[in-house]
């Protein structure tokens, strides 16, 4: 990521496979909403909400060791997910 601010040609990979990323977590979310798993309004602002805090705290878990325990982010991740599809805990739980 940081190498893609000074090269325009690694630019253009990361902004792709990031525009894929979210495509990607955008069509899972309206899916689930089609098939009436969850709710979720905004498919595409909650891919951009979720890609965005798991790439935050993937610098800080891998760049930044110690900043975050993994646990603590996993929690947030999970926090995050379910206020996005509202859902409670209980719900991501009996998932796994």
């Amino acid at each position: 990521w940081a190498a893609a601010l000074r090269e325009p040609a690694l630019r253009e990979v990361a902004r792709d496979l990031d525009r894929e990323w979210k495509a990607a977590l955008t069509e899972v979310l309206a899916e689930g909403v089609a098939a009436g798993e969850f709710c979720c309004p905004d498919p595409a602002g909650a891919a951009l909400r979720l890609t965005a805090l798991l790439d935050g705290l993937a610098v800080q878990l891998t760049s930044y060791g110690g900043t975050v325990a993994r646990a603590r982010a996993q929690e947030w991740v999970d926090d995050a997910l379910l206020r996005e599809l509202g859902l409670d805990r209980e719900a991501l739980t009996s998932a796994r």
